[in-house]
């Protein structure tokens, strides 16, 4: 048994498989059997197991597969085979999405102290209320804390 690397081109993602051969008796013949235990980190070239093997450990040295497939013998690095690995985000593109979800996050605070200014102030202006007390019930309006914290 040992560890191979596959190469997937449409996900731009090295997995690793564990290998075994088997006895198979109708054919007469070893069968290969694979197991997928997780991705390889190509900077560390260590297995991000699938959830199903336990910690993540590292393969250099191991029996190895390129992009086509074919074995190889000794270690394989990813950045040898694949090149340079394109980031999932760059730097750029998160600082990008930080800067529009914070500018999203002024723009709600300000529609809130607005919405909050103006509830205020129709609380105030209503001329059948007693000050500070709901006229259905006599108690204070549960909203007024609420409205004066946010202010």
């Amino acid at each position: 048994m040992y560890i191979s690397r596959s190469y997937n081109k449409k996900m731009n993602v090295w997995y690793a498989y564990e290998v075994e051969y088997v006895w198979d008796e109708m054919k007469q013949k070893k069968v290969q059997k694979r197991k997928c235990i997780g991705q390889i980190d190509p900077d560390s070239d260590r297995i991000i197991p699938n959830g199903k093997r336990g910690p993540a450990r590292s393969v250099p040295g191991t029996l190895g597969t390129t992009e086509t497939g074919s074995p190889t013998s000794g270690p394989v690095s990813a950045r040898q085979t694949t090149g340079t690995r394109k980031p999932v985000l760059t730097r750029r593109k998160m600082e990008a999405k930080i800067q529009k979800l914070a500018r999203t996050l002024d723009d709600l605070s300000q529609q809130m102290a607005i919405l909050s200014r103006d509830l205020l102030s129709l609380i105030q202006e209503d001329p059948e209320r007693e000050e500070g007390e709901d006229s259905s019930t006599g108690e204070e309006p549960e909203c007024a804390g609420i409205v004066e914290k946010t202010l």
